[in-house]
């Protein structure tokens, strides 16, 4: 219900729904920021689950290095109106 809500405020002030691209590209700067915000570093943040519009962010480190991918995914179909 809140993504509705968001998707239709968005659409009364734009007049168009963004892109799952727009929401994807939306969600990752959000995430990345806000966890910067939360701490003032990014990871000592990393390993909690958020879930944004679009997207569900979960940062797992990869093998011994210092790289980091998202091993969440959130799946959401959205009414076309």
């Amino acid at each position: 219900e809140e993504t509705i809500s968001i998707l239709k405020d968005f659409k009364d002030v734009y007049c168009n729904v963004p892109s799952r691209f727009e929401q994807l590209g939306f969600d990752t700067v959000l995430d990345i920021v806000d966890r910067m915000n939360n701490n003032g570093d990014f990871l000592t943040n990393v390993t909690a689950e958020n879930t944004r519009l679009a997207s569900k962010f979960a940062y797992k480190k990869v093998g011994n290095s210092k790289v980091y991918a998202n091993d969440s995914a959130r799946l959401i179909r959205l009414p076309k109106k």
